[in-house]
């Protein structure tokens, strides 16, 4: 699996966005001429329902005070 962080700006919510690489090189010298994932976007919803609930706080609550690693902010 390859990592590729891409900033974004001017999202609105809620929709699906389909982000799209081309020519990418990774920092093991991996190439793909085309890299594309979509993702949803919802503030404050995180367990993929579409909508924000009490529940959504419950999974959050527990990550409020680890450390953001690269690893911890996957598992969001």
């Amino acid at each position: 699996m390859h990592n590729y962080i891409v900033n974004l700006a001017g999202v609105i919510d809620p929709q699906t966005i389909t982000i799209s690489l081309g020519n990418v090189t990774d920092s093991a010298g991996n190439f793909s001429s085309a890299v594309s994932a979509s993702m949803d976007v919802l503030i404050g919803g995180v367990d993929a329902t579409r909508r924000v609930y009490a529940a959504d706080v419950s999974l959050v609550r527990p990550q409020t005070f680890r450390s953001v690693t690269s690893s911890t902010s996957e598992e969001m």
